[in-house]
């Protein structure tokens, strides 16, 4: 599939196959557009949206993170914590001299934000008045993940010392969820009963872990490098996994047999890679970022590719979907962050 913009931006034309050209649409793509001006603007650019989508935190390697109040078009807060003095050993550090941050999490309620940084600190922060909840630290390494559970009560952390943590926010207090071949964790996620935890790393491996019993239940195998994202459908039978082979693969929890293998288009720089994926449409489909302009739909039972959202000028860096609405951020290299109205994005393909 090939497109292209006519002059004004506000058509584009794509080719999606040798007989079928279509005019679209550009300004009903996604519902609202701003622009986040800072200093800089670097390969490491993150974007988290509030449950409610109200909220976006803004992440940007040694930049502090900033709220952003997403009706007014506004900074809210920054938050600054983290100065690193005695860096950790890490591979990162010698790409980005300066990272402090790298994971942040919304609790569901969306009053607390939890960031991760180099140093293997993370805080934890109220977000109605912005002052600091409390501060942990248990891991050696530079914290890759966040996720809370779905009722707030616990957070997990994953680390490229190997290590997988999950915290009680209360009291502080952790316990450590390992697995033998796991070496430096890249991503974690909570089931949404939040009984089962996934974990994956560097080297390609897949962890599925018991919460209460804090046991290790089984490990899904099939990939042959590094994960970049992982989570589970919303029903909790699936786990969707997306890394630096090309493609998004899928799992069936219960069996931990591969369902499905998405090989998605290769890109003509070959540093580009997935990067992540998100369940959309009660688990349906999924949505994939990489290093293209595009967002690009799958459907997970056929394997079909089902849609390309259009509209950012530059590469893509992260993607965000809020809990409670159907709404999806995007941010792309030049700035600007998107958001996507997916109950129209919905219509448009059923």
């Amino acid at each position: 599939m090939s497109a292209v913009y006519n002059p004004n931006g506000q058509t584009f034309a794509t080719l999606e196959d040798q007989y079928n050209i279509r005019i679209k649409d550009a300004l009903k793509q996604y519902k609202s557009k701003f622009h986040i001006k800072f200093q800089k603007f670097d390969y490491e650019q993150q974007i988290y949206l509030s449950p409610d989508a109200k909220t976006l935190a803004i992440l940007i390697l040694d930049i502090p993170i900033h709220l952003w109040d997403v009706n007014k078009d506004r900074r809210m807060k920054t938050f600054i914590g983290h100065l690193v003095k005695n860096r950790v050993n890490h591979t990162q550090t010698r790409l980005y001299p300066q990272l402090q941050y790298d994971s942040v999490a919304f609790s569901p309620d969306g009053k607390h934000l939890a960031n991760g940084s180099l140093n293997g600190k993370i805080r934890l922060w109220n977000l109605n008045n912005g002052k600091l909840i409390r501060s942990l630290s248990d891991q050696y390494g530079f914290v890759t993940s966040l996720t809370f559970s779905t009722d707030g009560k616990l957070l997990a952390s994953g680390s490229d010392d190997g290590s997988i943590l999950v915290w009680n926010i209360e009291t502080g207090k952790n316990e450590p969820f390992l697995a033998e071949r796991m070496r430096g964790i890249s991503c974690v996620s909570f089931s949404s009963d939040s009984k089962m935890l996934v974990g994956g790393s560097i080297n390609g491996d897949i962890y599925l872990f018991d919460v209460e019993k804090r046991d290790t239940i089984k490990p899904f195998t099939g990939r042959i490098a590094e994960i970049s994202h992982l989570m589970f459908s919303p029903d909790d039978s699936k786990i969707a996994s997306i890394g630096w082979d090309g493609t998004v693969r899928t799992w069936d929890v219960e069996t931990g047999k591969q369902i499905k293998t998405l090989a998605v288009p290769v890109s003509i720089n070959t540093n580009d890679y997935w990067k992540e994926i998100l369940f959309l449409d009660n688990g349906d489909l999924i949505a994939i970022n990489s290093e293209y302009d595009f967002i690009h739909l799958w459907n997970v039972n056929t394997g079909e590719y089902v849609k390309m959202l259009m509209g950012h000028a530059s590469h893509l860096r992260s993607l965000s979907v809020s809990a409670k609405s159907k709404t999806l951020a995007s941010h792309s290299a030049d700035g600007t962050i998107l958001l996507w109205d997916l109950n129209y994005v919905f219509n448009t393909i059923h």
